[in-house]
């Protein structure tokens, strides 16, 4: 008996002494050297101050000191480490017209804000040297030749050459240009002519198309051009040379949103709606026309197709042409092919609702219902926010099986869709957006 309460009292008394123990713990917990030198990323360690990281040893004082470190030249005077270049310090060590980044990496810019020189920011990603810059604002009243001295939108038009080629409509005096049309002849200049209007409305005061370009090679960026009027007038129209249109509204025009006549052409991610014409009609040439909403076009007497191609090669993918307007019985009211050559891919797109015709496409291109949906009724589609996909968009007719063909790509890249989402997610969506959850 009494063996049996030395045991117990033995017992007790470690209880006891555990619990004491557990209960400093709680009050006062201390960390183990230890194992913090083993833990460094263990919050509690670095607070009790038993971690500490060793600097860095500092690479340079100055740029020289950078010469050495192969890709980055330049001096970080905050870390003393070589870098590839530090930001708003000029001149700059980004390569070419590069922008520096908060990463302390060199990258292309996106917004004009990027480029403190010329404050152009080109299509490529790249800032534009000023010294091959024209600007113009609505106001204008100025020189052309820098931003702070923007003149008049058809002055510097005619001042285009080849060491001036890029015109920059600003918005820094506001964004509605009402001149008169525009006529732009790049034959002399090889490098082509660049106009960039972002956020702005140009809208033509006199008869004519907006914008007419012959010989060369033209682009035009990110403008909305509205409301050229005569007979067969066009938002833009292209005789000979090449014309690209990137991110442009062609909208309520008295003839076509877009023609041309013998020019190589690149259409991606407009949207043309409105003309009473059809989108466009686009004959002789080579063509790569892609993520484009091509709605809302055509008359009720409209025969020959929203869409017309004649006599070109290339390929016509992932467009929308949707709610466009077409004459009742026997006319087409979608795309329209006439002399094709081989090798033209008309794929992937989607038409529907174009109109009363009873054919919906024409010609001799082969535009298959197995890579295009064709449809009469617009609910088919379940679009939402301007012809833009929806969850409820059927599976199997507006989406393809995932595939990684040549239509989803250019040189072996995915295309974007008209928002610059990269296809495919999952699929590779029809028409001109690519759906995301």
């Amino acid at each position: 008996m009494q063996r049996f309460h030395a045991i117990l009292t033995s017992v007790m008394a470690r209880i006891i002494v555990g619990a004491t123990l557990l209960l400093l713990v709680g009050c006062s917990p201390q960390l183990n050297p230890k194992y913090c030198a083993v833990h460094p990323e263990d919050g509690d360690c670095r607070d009790a101050g038993l971690v500490s990281f060793d600097a860095p040893a500092p690479q340079c004082m100055t740029n020289a000191d950078c010469l050495a470190f192969d890709g980055r030249p330049a001096c970080d005077t905050v870390s003393h480490q070589c870098v590839q270049c530090v930001p708003n310090v000029s001149p700059s060590t980004c390569p070419g017209t590069q922008v520096c980044g908060d990463d302390l990496m060199c990258h292309g810019c996106i917004v004009d804000t990027h480029c403190p020189d010329s404050f152009v920011c080109t299509p490529a990603g790249t800032c534009a040297d000023a010294a091959n810059v024209l600007y113009a604002s609505p106001a204008g009243g100025g020189s052309c030749l820098v931003k702070e001295s923007p003149c008049k939108l058809p002055i510097a038009a005619s001042m285009l050459s080849s060491t001036r080629y890029i015109l920059k409509l600003t918005t820094l005096a506001g964004t509605d240009y009402a001149e008169p049309p525009l006529t732009i002849n790049a034959a002399a200049q090889q490098q082509g002519i660049l106009i960039i209007g972002t956020g702005t409305t140009f809208t033509p005061t006199g008869d004519g198309n907006a914008i007419t370009t012959q010989g060369g090679n033209v682009e035009v960026f990110g403008i909305r051009i509205v409301g050229a009027t005569g007979a067969n007038s066009e938002a833009v129209e292209c005789s000979n040379g090449g014309l690209t249109l990137r991110r442009t509204t062609l909208t309520n025009n008295a003839g076509y949103g877009v023609r041309t006549t013998g020019c190589n052409v690149r259409f991606e991610r407009n949207t043309i709606s409105l003309n009473p014409l059809g989108a466009m009609l686009v004959d002789t040439g080579t063509i790569e026309i892609h993520n484009n909403l091509l709605v809302e076009n055509g008359t009720g007497g409209l025969t020959a197709g929203n869409v017309q191609l004649k006599n070109v090669a290339g390929r016509f993918v992932f467009n929308t042409i949707a709610a466009n307007q077409s004459k009742n019985g026997n006319n087409t009211s979608g795309i329209d092919c006439t002399k094709m050559g081989a090798g033209v891919v008309v794929s992937r797109n989607i038409l529907v609702a174009n109109g009363g015709a009873n054919n919906p496409t024409s010609g001799d291109c082969g535009v298959s219902s197995g890579t295009n949906f064709i449809g009469d009724n617009l609910g088919d589609i379940r679009f939402a926010n301007g012809y833009h996909l929806t969850s409820a968009s059927p599976l199997g007719t507006v989406l393809d099986d995932s595939d990684s063909g040549a239509d989803c790509q250019i040189n072996g890249v995915f295309i974007d869709d008209i928002d610059g989402q990269a296809r495919p997610n999952v699929f590779c969506d029809r028409g001109a957006d690519e759906y995301r959850p």
